[in-house]
């Protein structure tokens, strides 16, 4: 049994112990609106259901034979769209669409496009991360390919150790008052969780040269791409953030953003030479787990709409090289059980609706993912060539708006979901194009 959806109050018993703190907060968020993350592929050829269900079905089956993925519920049958529906369409519609208690917490459609389709997976995403999916995906397109697959996943883990509260609290103390003087999103309608979602494809190029020129100033393409989003969210909410405040409180006049991190690479290599997530055996905990091995930092910045870019961007490079040092999205991790203990205190859905903009205020966040070595760039053979593959990634209470850029082979494609009650999709389809124009200028320099 996992955590009863229905109640966020619930502890749950047996295997929802596995779960760690975040994918339980997770489940506390499905109590509001649907927390569904989507990866898909396009693939040359015609689009076959038999041929995907079955292979989606026998992957399965063999995975949880093997204790590689936890038991689940059948896949439901996979859904077709009709030729010439809107990729994006099928997108948002299954974005807002919710998994009923009971239900395989995963879903599988085609959406047809000329000599070629996309396969989409959406998946309920207190269930696993991106790297996790992206394995899941693996077996199945070996198992569709030539009914073969070999797999990294290792056995399901033995559930998690509850982190030291004293610790966890402190983590969460000091996330709170970090974030004392971060400007908050305004939203018409707090409980309305309605996610819209934009897309675009960059220049064929643009990768190579945003590599080359990080390369140049000594930081990542990751930290052009906060930088970015920081001076766009700074022109967005620098009206608000500048407004009347409450006599004895600190102005909130910061941008927050926020940044996925996948904690594998943390744990396995640790910058620090303390030993850090492993268990008593020795055993590196989340390497290769299905599940959610997520983590999160935050850079704060003041006025960043009015900064130059460069000197924005060594502020961005040197607190994520600080908080890399420090292992902060592994914190994060600790900090989100007492987070969650806080959150089972109210009652009431409206204040959950609340929580976060009210204690860790995040204008937007990204997840930011490099495909280039990875499996689908090396499969390229007859019907089954893989012409692209993209992420989206869902928002929620934590992050009203979600850039997922995803990088493959030289293509880097960029999907922005956002809370409808946040912004307007006018808005959203500006803030993607500003997003690349200001990538364009930025490698021009």
């Amino acid at each position: 049994m996992m955590d009863d959806a229905s109640n966020p109050r619930s502890e749950g018993t047996g295997e929802d112990r596995g779960l760690n703190s975040f994918q339980k907060l997770m489940r506390c968020w499905t109590t509001l609106a649907p927390y569904n993350a989507l990866q898909a592929i396009k693939i040359s050829g015609i689009a076959t259901r038999e041929l995907w269900q079955t292979a989606a079905d026998e992957t399965l089956k063999i995975l949880i034979g093997q204790k590689r993925i936890p038991p689940l519920p059948p896949l439901e049958p996979i859904e077709v769209a009709d030729d010439g529906t809107s990729c994006i369409e099928i997108i948002v519609h299954q974005m807002n669409r919710p998994f009923r208690e009971g239900e395989c917490p995963i879903r599988l459609c085609l959406v047809p496009d000329g000599a070629s389709y996309h396969l989409i997976m959406v998946y309920d995403h207190w269930l696993a991360d991106s790297w996790s999916i992206r394995e899941l995906m693996r077996c199945i397109y070996g198992q569709a390919r030539d009914h073969s697959f070999t797999t990294e996943l290792a056995s399901v883990k033995a559930p998690e150790r509850r982190s030291r509260w004293l610790e966890s609290g402190r983590q969460c103390l000091l996330q709170y008052l970090r974030h004392r003087r971060a400007a908050r999103l305004n939203f018409a309608d707090p409980l309305d969780f309605g996610t819209g979602m934009v897309m675009q494809v960059l220049g064929a190029d643009l990768i190579v040269r945003l590599k080359a020129a990080a390369k140049i100033r000594g930081v990542s393409v990751h930290d052009i791409f906060v930088t970015v989003i920081a001076q766009l969210m700074g022109g967005l909410s620098q009206k608000g953030r500048y407004g009347r405040r409450r006599f004895g409180h600190a102005p909130r006049d910061r941008v927050a953003i926020g940044s996925i991190v996948d904690i594998r690479k943390l744990l396995i290599n640790p910058p620090s030479l303390q030993p850090v997530g492993r268990s008593s055996s020795g055993e590196t905990l989340y390497d290769r787990h299905f599940g959610v091995s997520l983590g999160f930092t935050t850079t704060m910045t003041r006025r960043p709409e009015s900064m130059a870019t460069d000197e924005l961007l060594r502020l961005v490079h040197s607190e994520h090289a600080a908080q890399k040092r420090r292992l902060s999205p592994v914190a994060s991790l600790a900090a989100l059980e007492v987070t969650r203990f806080f959150w089972n205190l109210y009652r009431e859905k409206r204040h959950h609706a609340i929580f976060f903009s009210k204690n860790l205020p995040l204008q937007a966040g990204i997840s930011n993912v490099n495909l280039t070595d990875q499996w689908m760039c090396r499969t390229d053979s007859g019907d089954f060539r893989i012409l692209d593959y993209f992420r989206v990634s869902p928002v929620g209470p934590l992050l009203p708006l979600v850039w997922a850029t995803t990088t493959f082979k030289d293509r880097l494609t960029v999907c922005l979901t956002y809370r409808q009650t946040a912004i307007a999709v006018q808005q959203a389809t500006l803030l993607l194009r500003d997003f690349a124009d200001m990538l364009e200028r930025f490698v021009s320099c």
